[in-house]
């Protein structure tokens, strides 16, 4: 509503800083004596395999030898959200959250298993109120 306060206009330059801040941020990793850096933003989500973490993007796959608490270590909570003991979403690319599956916006559906659907959905509202 007018007139914006400069309270409330405040408040919006504060999101919008947090928000630029955390899509700035880039992922770090090895593999093959390569050493790769991607911006949170490109990631649409990561997978554990086995020894093996797979990094989607929209253009390529990138693989690493991390464990999850190495992963979880170069990852902001506020942008990224565990759906299962082996996938971890990028939540800006997040389409919709149902009861047990969440679709990405390439159209991947991922499997929400029981454990982790309260704090995808508290992570996804949180994000997309721009609570982050």
């Amino acid at each position: 509503p007018k007139p914006i306060s400069e309270e409330r206009l405040r408040v919006l330059f504060e999101k919008a800083g947090t928000y630029l801040n955390l899509t700035n941020q880039s992922f770090s990793f090895s593999y093959r004596r390569v050493r790769y850096s991607l911006k949170f933003d490109e990631i649409l989500y990561l997978e554990k395999r086995g020894r093996q973490a797979i990094i989607h993007t929209k253009k390529m796959k990138y693989q690493s030898n991390m464990n999850l608490n190495e992963i979880w270590e170069k990852l902001d909570e506020r942008m990224f959200a565990a759906v299962h003991g082996s996938f971890i979403v990028n939540l800006k690319h997040v389409h919709s959250v149902s009861s047990g599956m969440v679709m990405l916006i390439d159209g991947t559906e991922l499997g929400v298993t029981r454990g982790y659907r309260k704090e995808l959905t508290e992570k996804h509202i949180a994000f997309v109120q721009g609570g982050m």
